[in-house]
């Protein structure tokens, strides 16, 4: 008895740590996130101008994460060798050594247009109800981060002897995520915004709810399509954002941060949960938040398109 206490406790020690550098880690990754926010919300002349700068911001986002899934196609012939792993991380900071002068070169103040006088700014009140209802969302909208480490083994499992087949569909994931990306930057600022949301993320999240219960190629099939979904998500998710910020960049990264906190609390948790719930159920809970997530935005006041 005493000794299985004390594995409880040591394993729960190892989760809090966990948890911490993971915190950490999505710390310095929103300090990143910042710089670019501050881009699509005060450069805001207009809801195309705003599309546009969110899809390009997104875009940016696929391009970087197919990448790593092409390395590790190439390079990961054998999953088990330290030697490969260790190349596979090298080659990625290699790639990213390059972008420093960039930064460096980026210019301290961003051009702000003359759409709002400060005058303006001050005048347009701050919705409390509309940002917590926003925060609210943001943060179940991103409970899919409970299975976030546990897709990979679960699916590779159910692949069996055609596991090398899991890169390609993450690739093809990627592929569809920026085509609806696309398709969402060119229409979706000819449409109320709040009821897109709300049918992309209900839509999302029943599709999510019943595709790990399907044969393993119906269930990449259906993650294929949230793929496109997500897109409409993502970019009329950044355009409310900005409209409840009302230019405000430390509103809107107020908000952003419960993505960060989403993804600090459900992947220590759904890793937890792992050990005594199946992938399935996990990936099933997951769709059944998102799904709910759409609730607050309903109750958001926000000036339409």
């Amino acid at each position: 008895m005493l000794i299985s206490y004390i594995i409880f406790i040591f394993n729960l020690g190892l989760l809090v740590i966990f948890t911490l550098f993971l915190g950490i880690n999505f710390a310095f990754v929103s300090i990143i996130d910042v710089t670019i926010d501050k881009i699509i919300v005060e450069q805001r002349k207009n809801e195309k101008l705003k599309d546009k700068n969110a899809l390009f911001m997104q875009l940016g986002v696929v391009i970087g994460a197919i990448l790593p899934n092409i390395f590790y196609f190439v390079l990961m012939s054998d999953k088990t060798s330290p030697g490969q792993w260790n190349l596979f991380f090298i080659i990625g900071i290699i790639t990213i050594v390059p972008l420093l002068p960039i930064v460096f070169s980026l210019k301290n103040g961003v051009r702000v247009d003359n759409e709002l006088t400060p005058k303006s700014i001050e005048d347009r009140q701050i919705s409390i109800k509309a940002i917590a209802l926003m925060c609210i969302f943001l943060f179940f909208a991103y409970s899919e981060n409970l299975y976030n480490w546990l897709l990979e083994p679960w699916a590779l499992d159910r692949l069996g002897s055609a596991s090398d087949l899991f890169s390609i569909f993450m690739i093809i994931f990627i592929i569809f995520s920026a085509i609806g990306l696309i398709i969402a930057g060119k229409i979706s600022h000819k449409y109320d915004r709040k009821m897109v949301l709300i049918s992309s993320t209900v839509l999302y999240g029943i599709i999510l709810a019943i595709a790990p219960f399907m044969n393993i190629y119906i269930f990449f099939l259906l993650v294929s399509i949230t793929q496109i979904i997500s897109g409409f998500f993502l970019i009329n998710m950044i355009s409310i954002m900005i409209n409840l910020s009302e230019k405000q960049v430390l509103i809107f990264q107020v908000m952003a941060s419960f993505t960060i906190l989403a993804k600090v609390i459900f992947i220590p948790l759904g890793t937890a949960l792992s050990a005594n719930i199946a992938t399935e159920i996990i990936i099933m809970i997951a769709g059944i938040l998102i799904t709910i997530s759409a609730v607050p935005v309903y109750f958001i006041e926000h000036e339409k398109s």
